[in-house]
């Protein structure tokens, strides 16, 4: 797996998801190679995850879910996320706190 950090992006940062969907219940497993490690109690459907993704990232960060996008992801798993409006040490102090 390619190595991922929390970078800057115009206006935020963006980091790199491993999503385990059809989990028992959502949570943040932690980080492997920089890449976040997330499971969610979704339906393995793009929509119904890229959903659950930005409402619990949404949760765990504090924002609303308009500072949330997915930008890319092709996989069912791999999902790359920007986040306006605070800097990636906010992310990682939020996510991992």
């Amino acid at each position: 797996m390619q190595k991922f950090k929390i970078t800057n992006a115009e206006g935020g940062a963006a980091f790199q998801v491993m999503v385990t969907p059809n989990a028992n219940t959502n949570q943040l497993i932690g980080k492997e190679n920089d890449v976040v490690q997330i499971d969610l109690k979704v339906v393995s459907n793009h929509a119904a995850i890229d959903r659950a993704l930005v409402a619990f990232l949404a949760e765990k960060l504090g924002l609303s879910l308009e500072k949330i996008a997915i930008t890319a992801g092709k996989s069912v798993e791999k999902r790359v996320v920007i986040v306006m409006g605070i800097t990636p040490e906010e992310v990682e102090e939020r996510l991992f706190r």
